[in-house]
């Protein structure tokens, strides 16, 4: 719909319900509070600043300013009221921005860039918004720096049609769960 001219903002509501299809644990009221004032105007920053069109690769040329006003943004949607975390945030952001916003459950953040301590439940997402701006500076990097190995890794899943970006979100989660799906941990090798 966005490639057809359809604002994201509009598409925000549609996007709400369907984040809980990645276990997103914000609640019906957090997301009918998202959809008004003051949260909705955070939303429009937060998408605006993280366009449609930018590609990973362009997030590190962003200006200071505009980052830092996309994490105050992020900072008032992800107030940890009914629901209302990080996680939550970015599991709405993956539907409408997934070539450039991970999910960054607190697995995924310790994982990556040890910025919370290592979960043992995603039922309790602790990480705070402060965390948005430098998972997403290691995500892009990421891509950027991997693009041609994640590129053959997305061809390869016949299910849907896959990026560079969403192939390492998969991958991300994959390993930051992963002892869910095998006995081994990280860096234990898949045993």
């Amino acid at each position: 719909l966005q490639a057809d001219g359809a604002e994201a903002i509009d598409l925000l509501p549609l996007a709400l319900p369907a984040s809980w299809m990645v276990n997103a644990k914000a609640t019906s009221r957090a997301m009918q509070r998202w959809l008004a004032p003051p949260a909705r105007t955070a939303w429009s920053i937060v998408l605006d600043g993280l366009a449609f069109d930018l590609a990973p690769d362009a997030w590190a040329d962003v200006p200071a300013e505009e980052r830092a006003a996309i994490a105050a943004a992020v900072s008032v949607l992800a107030d940890g009221n009914d629901g209302a975390t990080l996680a939550a945030v970015t599991k709405v952001l993956a539907l409408l921005r997934p070539q450039l916003v991970p999910l960054m459950d607190d697995a995924a953040l310790w994982f990556s860039l040890e910025l919370v301590p290592e979960p043992t439940t995603a039922d309790a997402p602790a990480a705070g918004a402060g965390a948005f701006v430098p998972m997403l500076d290691w995500f892009t990097a990421q891509v950027r720096d991997n693009d041609a190995r994640l590129v053959i890794v997305a061809s390869e899943h016949t299910q849907a049609v896959l990026d560079a970006a969403q192939a390492l979100d998969r991958l991300l989660w994959v390993e930051s769960w992963g002892h869910r799906l095998r006995p081994s941990r990280r860096g234990a090798g898949p045993g």
